[in-house]
């Protein structure tokens, strides 16, 4: 088990992803997601609004998935106002959670 820490923005991504929508509704992923998602939310923020959980190595591979996802789509709108922080949101938590699963595996 490993922590990691998800960021005010990392978070508003996550929260407004598909897959949130579907883990709060139960439907569409399998149990380790709907799990994940559902202790990210219940987990009380930080002053900062960031999260510090613990997950296993299925929890980052989940993570790490939404994680590219996420600085995909930054790098593509990187001329909006804060294209450059989303991406440098994205690619930070690529980097930890890359670590994480170097470590695993």
């Amino acid at each position: 088990m490993s922590r990691i820490r998800l960021s005010a923005a990392a978070l508003s991504h996550l929260g407004e992803s598909q897959a949130a929508y579907d883990a709060r509704a139960g439907k569409n992923l399998d149990t380790a997601e709907v799990a994940l998602f559902d202790r990210i939310e219940k987990t009380p923020r930080r002053k900062d609004g960031s999260v510090t959980i613990d997950v296993n190595a299925r929890g980052v591979d989940i993570l790490l998935d939404y994680a590219e996802a996420w600085a995909i789509g930054a790098g593509q709108s990187f001329e909006w106002e804060d294209g450059p922080g989303e991406l440098n949101a994205a690619r930070a938590l690529v980097r930890n959670l890359t670590a994480l699963a170097g470590e695993k595996g």
